[in-house]
């Protein structure tokens, strides 16, 4: 997570690449190669 540029936060979702990301209020949606979805 990044704030102003700088890195604030991170975490590993999965071993693979991921496809795509959207944030939607506080939720982040991350789907992977896996057909995968992760929601934090």
């Amino acid at each position: 997570i990044w704030s102003n540029g700088e890195l604030v936060k991170s975490t590993k979702i999965d071993d693979g690449p991921i496809l795509s990301i959207d944030m939607n209020g506080k939720w982040l949606f991350a789907a992977t190669w896996k057909k995968t979805i992760s929601i934090q």
